[in-house]
């Protein structure tokens, strides 16, 4: 009754968010009103549209726990399935020594110390391809030269992004 009073007592357009109990579930909605200047039957009347904002409400809310989760004291990175650098955090960057300027861009393998065996990637591939998953322990190198060890969890989404989660560093891509 609130928005319905202000928005006849207003000269612009009104916006309301609200959410409701449908036959498929709770909904977001969002509904825009104006004042009509000529009075229906003596009365003072408006004009509401409403539509449903469900998937942009919750994509927006997955979205923001995404960047939340991104930006954990756990060093990440996201890849493309070329394993092209697309975006780094803030822990990858004080593990690394790379500032995110340096690494978008450029391969994961810029990161790699020449300590593991192509077999070794090949197997690590054949299993995340196989299960999804891969976990287990990696030497990297550092911008200075450091190698250095770090636990590597890489967890594939099929169809979406993949995220590689490393004790130190992770990596997400395209599939």
């Amino acid at each position: 009754m609130a928005f319905l009073t202000h928005t006849l007592a207003s000269d612009s357009p009104q916006t309301l968010e609200y959410g409701m109990r449908t036959p498929s579930g709770h909904r977001q909605f969002e509904g825009r009103a104006r004042r009509l200047d000529t009075p229906l039957q003596g009365k003072r009347a408006m004009v509401f549209i409403a539509r449903d904002i469900t998937d942009r409400v919750n994509l927006e809310r997955d979205r923001q726990i995404a960047a939340i989760a991104f930006e954990s004291q756990q060093g990440m990175l996201i890849t493309a399935a070329s394993t092209r650098i697309l975006k780094v955090n803030r822990a990858f960057s004080q593990i690394s020594g790379y500032s995110a300027a340096e690494v978008v861009g450029q391969t994961t393998q810029m990161l790699s110390s020449g300590r593991q065996s192509p077999a070794f990637y090949q197997a690590m591939w054949e299993t995340l391809i196989e299960t999804g998953i891969w976990e287990g322990e990696i030497w990297n190198r550092r911008k200075s030269g450091e190698v250095f060890p770090e636990w590597l969890t890489i967890s594939a989404v099929r169809g979406a992004w993949c995220a590689m989660s490393v004790g130190g560093s992770a990596t997400m891509w395209r599939r």
